[in-house]
């Protein structure tokens, strides 16, 4: 399952999908300032009661003009 760190959430969702493993998603940001980000990304996977929690952030991937 570490293979799905880093990972665009999109792609991770559909390589579980594709084992046909079942999943929850967890969103969570900084708690002080919203980066606003332009790509959600896995930064956390976790097994729990045979589903796979995919705890996830937004990360800024293009630069502000």
């Amino acid at each position: 399952m570490k293979t799905l760190l880093g990972l665009p959430v999109r792609a991770a969702i559909q390589r579980l999908e594709a084992q046909g493993a079942s999943y929850t998603l967890v969103k969570t940001e900084e708690p002080k300032k919203s980066l606003h980000g332009t790509d959600e990304r896995v930064v956390r996977v976790k097994k729990q009661n045979g589903s796979v929690q995919l705890v996830t952030s937004a990360f800024r991937t293009e630069q502000e003009e």
